[in-house]
């Protein structure tokens, strides 16, 4: 990421309006000699330039290449972090994982369980069969339920 010569220009025009007994060709000619704040982000060289042009202290524009509060303030080139939240379906204000009001809500106890034993599981049959059905029968009851 580069400064081209109008955005350079942009802000050295910025700077002489904050400061105007800096011209603007000088700030124009600092950026233009200084690799690490032509390499700078737009923004990021704006707000340290405005920083040290508003800052009584500054006595040249050159002061921006000091390490200092201004650098501190620009974030541009900064790695960012985003987290997306996953919401509760049934409460979309509680993030999914610690929805309180689903935690209230308890589920009943399976068939079986006793209190402080787990459920065992049945194995597993390796290849399991399919149930076979006589649908002439299932359909023979069904219409003798719906008749009846």
């Amino acid at each position: 990421m580069t400064i081209d010569k109008a955005d350079a220009e942009r802000i050295a025009q910025a700077v002489h309006d904050l400061r105007p007994e800096w011209p603007t060709q000088s700030v124009l000619t600092l950026i233009a000699n200084s690799d690490d704040l032509r390499t700078r982000a737009y923004r990021d060289l704006a707000v340290a330039l405005a920083w040290v042009a508003c800052d009584s202290d500054s006595l040249t524009p050159g002061r921006v290449r000091e390490s200092g509060p201004w650098w501190a303030h620009t974030n541009a080139q900064r790695a960012t972090v985003s987290a997306v939240t996953t919401r509760c379906p049934e409460h979309p204000a509680r993030a999914a994982w610690n929805c309180p009001e689903c935690k209230a809500v308890t589920a009943p106890m399976p068939e079986g369980f006793k209190a402080g034993l787990e459920l065992k599981r049945r194995p597993r049959a390796l290849h399991p069969q399919p149930v076979v059905t006589d649908l002439d029968a299932l359909r023979q009851r069904m219409d003798q339920e719906a008749g009846a």
